[in-house]
């Protein structure tokens, strides 16, 4: 039970160091108008395109985000630091938990748009 502990603090404190290179390191203007962008370029690709390319529009936007939190300048050191399994596999879970999480805030504020667009009629063919 002990072991259980250490290793879901090692998670969160790698959970915490991630949250903190995508928003606040590497947070620029720029990283801002790009979620700004494609949270209306999903929107209109939901209301428009067929369900399975909306849904392979979800899978690459999962897996590029899932790159670039893993690989950046400092990827080599930070991996080549991990000394047992348990914290391979806190960083493992921590890197694919926040790519998770941040897919659904995104996709969260995808479907409320596309409500609000139904409600507002601005949209013809909205699924």
């Amino acid at each position: 039970m002990r072991k259980l502990v250490i290793e879901g603090r090692r998670a969160v404190t790698s959970f915490k160091l991630t949250v903190q290179k995508f928003f606040v390191q590497d947070g620029s203007i720029d990283s801002y108008a790009f979620l700004l962008g494609l949270v209306l370029l999903l929107t209109f690709a939901f209301m428009r395109l067929p369900l399975g390319l909306s849904q392979l529009a979800c899978a690459l936007l999962a897996s590029n985000v899932f790159r670039y939190i893993t690989t950046d300048a400092l990827f080599h050191e930070e991996f080549l630091r991990l000394e047992g399994w348990q914290e391979v596999l806190a960083y493992a879970l921590a890197k694919n938990s926040f790519t998770l999480l941040f897919e659904a805030g995104v996709l969260a504020l995808v479907f409320l748009l596309v409500n609000v667009l139904k409600i507002f009629l601005l949209s013809q063919k909205v699924r």
